[in-house]
């Protein structure tokens, strides 16, 4: 499948700013379920880019507007082709408790992924969790279990939230859109 994908950040000054510098991570990746067929980004006023690979691989551009401007607009177009992915079923059929061993002695190297967030509090759904997440399951019948509750006692209704709708709310209306059930998965996980 392919996707056309356009994001615009704008900054209209109430006076000119005098100069301006940024790092934009707006630079999808090609990977074993993606590939970025084509990518084009436009900063106005005309900025020279450059960029590096940050510590987690994403491609980070930079620039610099040393002069006075009114605004700033930077604009990236991508188009991406997803592709068929699967996760090695040796992967999925691992229990709940050997993959939690497996978790403890990576945790290190987790540390930045597993930090809640506004978005995803991690302190609220321990009575949830404990219900699809046994040791003796596979990751495979945890995750199943887990989308299906959530597709089964939850009700998709666009317009119901927004971007700040905390997880908290989505599991007291029963209903939100795909970024809240994603939000509440994570949150679970």
């Amino acid at each position: 499948m392919r996707f056309r994908v356009s994001h615009t950040t704008r900054y209209d000054y109430s006076a000119p700013a005098s100069e301006s510098f940024a790092e934009l991570r707006l630079w999808a990746r090609t990977n074993h379920s993606q590939r970025v067929i084509d990518r084009q980004l436009t900063i106005t006023p005309n900025a020279q880019v450059d960029h590096y690979t940050d510590y987690f691989g994403n491609k980070v551009e930079f620039f610099s507007i040393p002069h006075r401007h009114d605004q700033l607009l930077v604009k990236a177009e991508t188009e991406v082709e997803t592709l068929e992915s699967q996760p090695p079923d040796e992967m999925l059929d691992v229990a709940i408790g050997e993959a939690r061993q497996i978790y403890n002695s990576t945790l290190y190297q987790l540390f930045e992924y597993l930090q809640p967030s506004i978005y995803v509090p991690f302190d609220q759904h321990r009575r949830i969790r404990k219900k699809f997440f046994r040791q003796a399951e596979s990751i495979r019948e945890s995750l199943l279990g887990l989308n299906a509750w959530i597709f089964k006692n939850f009700e998709y209704q666009s317009g119901s939230s927004d971007i700040s709708t905390p997880v908290k709310e989505i599991v007291a209306t029963r209903r939100g859109v795909c970024q809240d059930f994603a939000h509440l998965m994570l949150a679970i996980l």
